[in-house]
C-alpha cells in the first residue's frame, strides 16, 4: 500500500511540526507500506523534502488552491491520499471530485471551532463554504478520518457516502523524548505545569486563572504553584501578573525542549485543555498529553483521551470541570509516581508506529475500531 498525507499550515506551529517529524520518522519502519508526508506552508519552515509553495501561492488564500493542485497532480501514485481537513476552503467544490482516492483528516469539529474563532461578516461565508458547499464537494469522499472517535463520528454524519471512517490519534516517537529528572524532595506547594504553543480558547486557561484568583491569600506557602509554557493572551496578562505576584503562577514564554524538561523536572503533574467544550467536544487527542506522559508526568484534564484507556491510572478526566482541589486529590492518590512509571505505563498508547499500523488497518477494513469500555473515561469520575 503506498500513502500520502499531506497537510497545509498557514503557520508551522511547535506541536504540529513535531506531530509531523514523528510520523516521519515512523514511516521508515512500516512494513509492507510506503508512507509519504508532504508539509505545505507558505513560510520558509520545513518537516520535508516536499515541494516548497511558489512564490505566487505564497498568499494563504492562493497556498489552498496550490495544496489541491498537488495533491491532485500527485494522487495516482498512491492508493490512498490522506488530506489535512482545511476550513474554510473556497476551492474544494472544484478539486475534490477529481481526486476518487481522497479521504480527510480532521483535528476538530470545523462548524463549531469556526463559530468561535471567526467573527463578524465572515462568519457567513466560512460556514457557507465549511457547510453546504463542502458537503457537496466531499459527496465522492473515500473515507474521513479523525484524531478521535467522536470526530470521526461526526464527519461521517457529515459525508455519509464516505467508505472508510477510521481514527487516528496523535502519537510522538517515544524513544527519542527525554524523561524528566525526578522532582526534588519535599511535598508543598503541589508544582504544576500547563503546555500551550498558543493559549487558545479552547485551552481554558482563564478557568485555571479564576481557580487560583479564589484561593484565599495567606502568609504561608500556596498549595499550588503552575508553570506556564507558551504564548499568552494579552487580554490575560494583567490578572497573570498579579497571580505571579503572590506566588501562584510561573511565566516562561516559548521554551526549548532542553529548557522544557528542566520546567518539568519540579512538576509533579501536568495540565491538559480545560476547555475543549467550547469547541462542542469531549474527546481529544492532544500532542502535549503524549508528551507529558513521555517525561513522566501524570496529566489532570476535563476531557476524555481517545488514545487512552479508560482506566489509565497516569491521566484523568474530571467530568466536574477544573478544581485544583482535585487535581491534587489525583496526584496524591497515585501510589507509584515515579517518572519512569509513568512512561512505561502509557508507551503503547502514545507511541506513534503502533498508532500508524492501526490506521493502515482500519484503511484496509474500511471501519475504525469497535468503541469499548476503554474508550471511555468520561465515565469515571475522579472521586471529589
Amino acid at each position: 500500500m503506498r500513502i500520502l498525507h499531506v497537510g497545509l499550515f498557514h503557520k508551522l506551529g511547535s506541536g504540529q511540526r513535531a506531530q509531523l517529524e514523528y510520523e516521519r520518522a515512523a514511516a521508515q519502519s512500516l512494513k509492507g507500506v510506503i508512507w509519504e508526508t508532504h508539509t505545505l506552508t507558505p513560510t520558509p519552515e520545513r518537516t520535508d523534502g516536499g515541494p516548497r509553495i511558489p512564490i505566487w501561492a505564497r498568499r494563504f488564500q492562493l497556498a489552498k488552491l496550490y495544496a489541491w493542485w498537488h495533491i491532485w497532480r500527485r494522487s495516482s501514485q498512491y492508493d490512498m491520499v490522506l488530506m489535512r481537513s482545511i476550513s474554510p476552503d473556497p476551492f474544494a467544490a472544484l478539486m475534490a471530485p477529481l481526486i476518487p482516492n481522497l479521504l480527510t483528516i480532521h483535528h476538530s469539529k470545523e462548524i463549531e471551532e469556526i463559530s468561535l474563532v471567526t467573527k463578524g461578516p465572515r462568519l457567513a461565508l466560512a460556514l457557507f463554504l465549511e457547510g453546504g458547499l463542502k458537503r457537496w464537494a466531499f459527496r465522492r469522499l473515500r473515507g474521513v478520518v479523525g484524531v478521535t472517535e467522536e470526530i470521526a463520528q461526526y464527519e461521517a454524519e457529515r459525508y455519509p457516502r464516505a467508505q472508510i471512517v477510521a481514527t487516528y490519534p496523535n502519537g510522538i516517537d517515544i524513544a527519542g523524548f527525554k524523561i524528566a529528572e525526578e522532582p526534588s524532595p519535599g511535598s508543598a506547594p503541589l508544582r504544576a505545569v500547563f503546555v500551550c504553543s498558543v493559549f487558545y480558547a479552547w485551552h481554558g486557561l482563564d478557568r485555571l486563572l479564576e481557580a487560583l484568583a479564589a484561593l484565599p491569600a495567606n502568609d504561608g506557602p500556596p498549595p499550588v504553584v503552575v508553570d506556564l509554557v507558551g504564548t499568552l493572551d494579552d487580554e490575560q496578562q494583567a490578572q497573570i501578573e498579579a497571580l505571579a505576584e503572590r506566588g501562584l503562577v510561573v511565566v516562561h514564554g516559548n521554551l526549548s525542549s532542553a529548557e522544557m524538561l528542566d520546567v518539568f523536572k519540579e512538576a509533579r503533574v501536568a495540565i491538559a485543555s480545560l476547555a475543549l467544550d467550547r469547541n462542542g467536544l469531549r474527546q481529544a487527542s492532544t500532542l502535549k498529553v503524549r508528551q507529558y506522559l513521555a517525561a513522566g508526568l501524570p496529566v489532570y484534564s476535563t476531557h476524555v483521551d481517545a488514545g487512552l484507556p479508560g482506566e489509565f491510572p497516569y491521566y484523568v478526566c474530571d467530568d466536574g470541570g477544573f478544581s485544583i482541589g482535585r487535581m491534587m486529590a489525583f496526584h496524591d492518590a497515585l501510589e507509584d509516581r515515579r517518572r519512569k512509571s509513568v512512561r512505561e505505563a502509557s508507551r503503547p498508547f502514545v507511541d506513534k508506529q503502533s498508532i500508524m499500523e492501526s490506521l493502515i488497518e482500519q484503511l484496509g477494513t474500511g471501519r475504525g475500531p469497535a468503541p469499548t469500555k476503554e474508550n471511555h473515561q468520561g465515565e469515571r469520575r475522579q472521586q471529589r
